[in-house]
């Protein structure tokens, strides 16, 4: 997230929330750098050590603002549905990233990223605005 947030791609703030969204998700394929295997040690050791796991939860919660300001911004622009809990879309964000992470960890196979990009663009599509609730942007007004 941070490649991606931090100027990895320096026209990501120009990007939809919904674009910056699915090039996270692209990126879950990327080669992981050593810092994963150690964040995933750190996570079971948190269990035992009380500082750890303060220092890991604001890990955790400073890219959970992160992701919120991006959920926010997506659903100002019309991206995203309103109705939509800011804090549970950016736990399935987690969830999805902390489970990629374990996957690649244990030596599973990975999608082909085609595949994994039509599947990541799904889950966003359902975080859209119902259809019937886009609003009618044609130039008369009238029903399409």
């Amino acid at each position: 997230m941070d490649n991606v947030l931090n100027g990895a791609n320096e026209s990501i703030g120009r990007l939809p929330a919904t674009k910056v969204l699915s090039t996270l998700g692209d990126h879950l394929l990327d080669d992981l750098d050593g810092g994963h295997g150690l964040f995933l040690e750190a996570v079971v050791a948190a269990r035992r050590d009380p500082e750890l796991a303060a220092r890991l939860r604001e890990r955790v919660a400073d890219e959970g603002r992160r992701l919120g300001k991006i959920v926010d911004e997506g659903t100002s622009d019309g991206l995203l549905d309103p109705d939509l809990d800011q804090q549970a879309v950016v736990r399935l964000a987690h969830a999805i990233g902390f489970g990629m992470l374990l996957t690649r960890s244990m030596g599973l196979d990975l999608p082909d990223p085609d595949h994994w990009h039509v599947v990541i663009s799904r889950v966003l599509d359902g975080l859209a605005l119902p259809p019937a609730s886009m609003p009618d942007t044609t130039p008369s007004g009238e029903q399409r």
